[in-house]
């Protein structure tokens, strides 16, 4: 049995079309969260302009002597491995100030 509103529409077609529009918000929510909003965006907006989509290698630029001498540092706390597998960002603070310390140090005996 289905019961109408004043204006003659169901309920039950009120709630399948409330149904529909929860389950896009969902989706929407879901690609917002995982980030495939963002991603889906960028494809359409390189697909209409007519540009490669594919990525390109990263130039890698010629290190420093005061990177090389940090990865040195790092590699005799023992920390390169890290380093080199998830970057600086997965150091903890105590492990960047001891590779900093370690590196002031050095640097103060030489001048």
């Amino acid at each position: 049995m289905l019961t109408t509103k004043g204006d003659g529409v169901s309920m039950a077609s009120m709630a399948n079309s409330t149904g529909n529009q929860a389950q896009k918000a969902l989706a929407k929510s879901k690609d917002v969260i995982t980030g495939k909003a963002g991603k889906i965006a960028k494809t359409a907006k390189n697909s209409k302009a007519g540009k490669n989509t594919a990525k390109t290698a990263k130039k890698k630029k010629p290190l420093t002597p005061q990177e090389k001498a940090k990865l040195k540092i790092a590699r005799e706390l023992g920390l390169y491995e890290q380093i080199r597998a998830e970057g600086w960002g997965s150091l903890s603070a105590k492990e960047c100030g001891q590779i900093g310390g370690i590196l002031s140090k050095k640097i103060r005996q030489r001048g």
